[in-house]
């Protein structure tokens, strides 16, 4: 799956396929028409102008009237379900189920029962009803393919995504098909050659497939092809000027490329698109906060979180939040909640246990968070995250404690001008002024706000 970007809506054959193969009920018609008989035209929408919500309406009253065979309800049933595919999918997956004990279970309707339950990711059952249908009919393309997606989108089982991807093509070259295998190829197998070969293919069957240049300028974005990248963005927005997707994956790739004003333009486009894009708030946040506009930066994060949890956003809104004493308390919960989501992250932990060192709060539990970041952390963040636990030390007065972090953070970095300074101010306190007084100045040298830093954070200069 895609981090970055988000990953193309997933397509599922509709009901126009299942339209094709339904069953006549065995009642004659004869002049002039019956009442039933036209519940029976509405119910198989026998009029192209027949609505979804009409046709399931003439189905019921056919199925309550209890005036038809067994057979008959049972089409009456399927039909209705067909309707009820993209209104109802829960109630589409019990007509289906009805179709079928009364005795009607051609490859069609497991087929259909297998979108509905797609559709509610019942996923398992999905692929037993798709399993049957391809018993019953083999070349059932499209039960192929939707089989495909349960494996790709509901799953994360790319290889037999692909393989039934590629059995479906063999039957039917469609470019739905090619395109979500590509997707699989690029998202699931990192194979970009393999994509790109089949986006190209479902771009030349198809010219308007927007979300296939998506896609497609994706892989090239993944293979520093900006160029190529940038025209297929920019013809998926030809083709669908409102696509959320299409904006948001070009915010990124001006993001990439340090052009903050048209990635900031590029998010705003797939916001106005699309109010629950959770992602493009996100990343619009993320850029007002570089640029320092941090009014906008708040109220982005917060719209994000609204939609979504999010541990970058939670992040990125604890950090705004440091910025003023305030509301470190909604600080510490954000960047709690962040490492709920990933419990893994050395970063949140590191943060979790700052904030609580600057507030002068639940200092054991700063302490036991920095302990679990420096656990996790790289050979890069080690230093940091040590000069965050000397920072606890000196709110625990803990002096020696806090000495030996800072003395092992300079050691890492000797140029680190709060690695000196803390080490300094627990110098002082152990009694060693002379040591301690020769880090300060060393550290005022390399930082002139060093001392206002530390009083900021409660740390007053020793004398």
């Amino acid at each position: 799956m895609r981090a970055a970007f988000l990953i193309t809506t997933l397509w599922v054959a509709g009901a126009s396929a299942l339209a094709q193969t339904q069953t006549a009920p065995s009642t004659p018609v004869q002049p002039p028409i019956s009442p039933l008989a036209q519940k029976w035209q509405t119910c198989m929408r026998s009029a192209p102008t027949t609505s979804a919500a009409q046709a399931i309406g003439a189905c019921s009253a056919i199925i309550e009237s209890g005036q038809e065979t067994q057979n008959n309800m049972a089409v009456a049933y399927f039909n209705r379900a067909n309707a009820g595919i993209g209104v109802n999918p829960g109630q589409a997956e019990v007509d289906y189920s009805q179709a079928i004990a009364l005795g009607y279970a051609g490859a069609n309707v497991y087929y259909g029962r297998g979108i509905v339950r797609e559709a509610l990711a019942h996923y398992r059952d999905a692929l037993a009803d798709y399993n049957q249908a391809l018993n019953l009919q083999p070349d059932l393309a499209d039960a192929l393919a939707n089989r495909g997606n349960v494996y790709q989108y509901g799953m994360q089982d790319y290889d037999h995504a692909i393989a039934d991807y590629s059995a479906a093509i063999a039957i039917q070259d469609n470019p739905i098909y090619r395109g979500n295998r590509a997707n699989a190829y690029q998202y699931g197998k990192h194979d970009l050659p393999a994509a790109l070969a089949d986006y190209d293919r479902a771009i030349e069957l198809t010219p308007n497939y927007a979300s296939a240049y998506v896609d497609r300028a994706n892989a090239h974005v993944a293979l520093h092809e900006n160029a190529q990248a940038l025209a297929d963005y920019q013809q998926a927005l030809k083709l669908e000027p409102n696509s959320a997707l299409a904006h948001f994956d070009l915010g990124n790739l001006f993001s990439a490329e340090g052009e903050r004003e048209q990635a900031i333009s590029e998010w705003s486009a797939a916001i106005a698109a699309d109010s629950h894009d959770g992602a493009a708030f996100g990343n619009r946040a993320a850029a007002y906060s570089d640029a320092q506009r941090f009014d906008l930066a708040a109220a982005d994060y917060d719209a994000a979180l609204a939609i979504r949890p999010d541990a970058a956003d939670l992040f990125g809104r604890g950090k705004l939040r440091m910025r003023q004493s305030a509301t470190l308390s909604g600080a510490i919960a954000d960047f709690d909640q962040a490492a709920s989501l990933e419990a893994n992250s050395a970063v949140y932990k590191a943060y979790g246990c700052l904030a609580r060192a600057i507030a002068g709060t639940d200092l054991d539990a700063a302490r036991s968070l920095c302990d679990a970041a420096l656990t996790l952390a790289s050979s890069a963040e080690h230093g940091q995250y040590l000069a965050d636990r000397g920072l606890v030390g000196l709110k625990q007065l803990r002096w020696q404690d806090a000495w030996n972090d800072y003395n092992a953070a300079a050691a890492a970095s000797p140029t680190d001008a709060i690695a000196l300074y803390g080490r300094g101010v627990a110098a002082i306190e152990l009694g060693e002024p002379s040591q301690g007084h020769a880090d300060l100045t060393a550290a005022t040298a390399l930082s002139g706000d060093v001392a206002s830093q530390f009083a900021g954070w409660g740390v007053a200069s020793p004398h």
